[in-house]
C-alpha cells in the first residue's frame, strides 16, 4: 500500500527518503525473528515462497500451462508466482500512478490494491477476505460481495480430503466458488473505467 498511500511524495525527495527508511527499518524488524530461526524448508517464508498454495484457481491453471511446455513442476511453480507477483506489481503501479484528487479516492485505491493481493495470491484462505472486506465501505465491489457468499465453501474442502475424494474439490468446486467472484469483478472494474474522469471527458457531447 505504500506506492499509494505515499504517492503524493514523490514531489518532495527528502520526505520520501524519510518514510522509505522507516518502512524498511519496519520490514526488516518484523522480518528478523524468522530470518533468525532459519530459512529451511521449516521456514514460512520459504513455505509461502515455494510450494504453499490452496484454494485458487489461478496458481495451478499457469502451473499446468508452464509444464504443458515441458518444465518441471518446481520450474514451472516458480514461474506461475513470478507472473502472478509481476501482475499485482502492475496493478499497484497503475493504481499508484495518477496524482491523488482526495481522500476517499486514496480509499477506493487501497481497495482495489488488497482485492488483487488476495485473488493474486496462490493460497486464498477465507480470512485473507479480511484485508479487503472493510475498504468495500468505500468501494462496494460486486465481486467482493460474491466472495463473501462463496469463499467459505472452501471449508467443504476438509469433508472431500477426509473422504479421499480431494481432487473432485480442487478440479471442480473451486472452479465454481471462484468463476462468479471473477465475473463480478469484471463487472466492476468495467463500471470504474466506464465512471471514470477521463471517460467522461471522452464521451461524445450530445
Amino acid at each position: 500500500l505504500a506506492p499509494i498511500l505515499y504517492r503524493d511524495l514523490v514531489g518532495r525527495p527528502a520526505a520520501l527518503a524519510a518514510v522509505g527508511a522507516i518502512l524498511a527499518g519496519l520490514g526488516a524488524l518484523w522480518a528478523t525473528p524468522i530470518l533468525l530461526a532459519g530459512i529451511d524448508e521449516t521456514s514460512g517464508f520459504v513455505a509461502f515462497a515455494n510450494f504453499w498454495q490452496t484454494n485458487s484457481v489461478l496458481t495451478p491453471t499457469l502451473i499446468g500451462l508452464a509444464q504443458t511446455a515441458g518444465l518441471d513442476p518446481g520450474t514451472a511453480g516458480r514461474i506461475a508466482r513470478g507472473l502472478l507477483g509481476l501482475a499485482l506489481i502492475a496493478v499497484i503501479v497503475r493504481l499508484a500512478w495518477p496524482a491523488h484528487r482526495d481522500r476517499a479516492d486514496i480509499a477506493d485505491r487501497i481497495a482495489w490494491a488488497t482485492t488483487a493481493l488476495v485473488l493474486l495470491s496462490p493460497a486464498q484462505f477465507p480470512w485473507y477476505l479480511a484485508w479487503a472486506l472493510p475498504f468495500t465501505t468505500v468501494r462496494p465491489l460486486i465481486g467482493l460481495g460474491l466472495a463473501t457468499a462463496l469463499v467459505p465453501a472452501y471449508y467443504a474442502s476438509f469433508v472431500f480430503l477426509a473422504t479421499g475424494t480431494y481432487a473432485a474439490y480442487r478440479d471442480g468446486w473451486v472452479w465454481a466458488i471462484w468463476l462468479p467472484i471473477w465475473a463480478g469483478l469484471a463487472w466492476d472494474i468495467w463500471r470504474s473505467v466506464s465512471a471514470s474522469p477521463s471517460a467522461r471527458s471522452d464521451a461524445p457531447s450530445s
